[in-house]
């Protein structure tokens, strides 16, 4: 069985809870060391502190000693929007990109600055986990019991049959996800079964046992109306362009800046 899930486009993280608490939060970095955030991390409103002792049914979890959990950090469209909203009504330059504002806001020095509320997280697989039979037996299960300890999980999976079914399945997430809450930028296809991922083991470079697939950056066509000089707090001067309104990556856009 294979199951395929969007590929969230944010800042890929890790995060180890031990007896259930959550104690350390690093980057991706690497791939083999990366940037401790735990501080700005613990003020993620939807990051749990922790890991939830019964389910939704009210029966209890089994909490392992020690488990590291994979996800990643995102702005969601909504508040990307929101957050420009206030900057251009500032005078300051928009953000570029929700993946840009959740890598900066998330390595901040300064976890008191208000984007930090900007940030959500989803979790979407698990590195090690003690003792060892704790580790979930598949990536549905993996799915199953990461929303028993109430954490937010990646939505939209899908479980194809064949191969043909596999590229539909990835077709379908590049059609549907301007409608996500989070941007995305590709699909990943994984094995299920955790048993054979350990037999198709790993590269230097990536798992055998998982395939990305990128999708092409969206693109948009529309009429320039006007250009405007946009005067910030400290006297700076930017051009912004006024826009016929265009529906692009999930929202529609009227205005762009254009210091770059």
């Amino acid at each position: 069985a294979i199951v395929v899930e969007p590929k969230v486009d944010g800042v890929a993280f890790s995060a180890t809870y031990e007896r259930g608490a959550l104690v350390r939060v690093l980057t991706r970095g690497n791939g083999a060391s990366g940037d401790d955030v735990t501080a700005t991390a613990r003020r993620i409103r939807s990051l749990p502190a922790q890991l939830a002792m019964r389910g939704p049914d009210g029966t209890a979890n089994a909490i392992p000693d020690l488990i590291e959990l994979r996800g990643e950090v995102y702005v969601s469209w909504a508040e990307f929007a929101r957050l420009n909203h206030e900057r251009e009504a500032e005078g300051d330059e928009p953000f570029a990109h929700p993946r840009n504002l959740a890598a900066g806001t998330l390595k901040q020095l300064a976890p008191e600055e208000p984007q930090v509320r900007a940030l959500d997280v989803v979790f979407y697989n698990w590195g090690a986990s003690e003792p060892a039979d704790t580790a979930p037996e598949s990536q549905r299960k993996f799915h199953e019991q990461a929303r028993r300890w109430g954490l937010p999980v990646i939505d939209h999976i899908r479980v194809p049959n064949d191969a043909d079914a596999l590229w539909q399945a990835v077709q379908a997430l590049g059609s549907e996800r301007r409608s996500y809450a989070y941007p995305t930028d590709g699909a990943v296809a994984k094995v299920d079964a955790a048993a054979l991922r350990r037999q198709l083991g790993e590269s230097d470079a990536a798992p055998r046992w998982a395939m990305a697939y990128k999708f092409a950056a969206e693109r948009a066509t529309t009429r320039l109306r006007a250009i405007t000089i946009q005067v910030g707090r400290t006297g700076r001067l930017t051009p912004v362009a006024k826009l016929e309104p265009v529906a692009l990556a999930g929202s529609t856009v009227a205005r762009a800046s254009l210091h770059n």
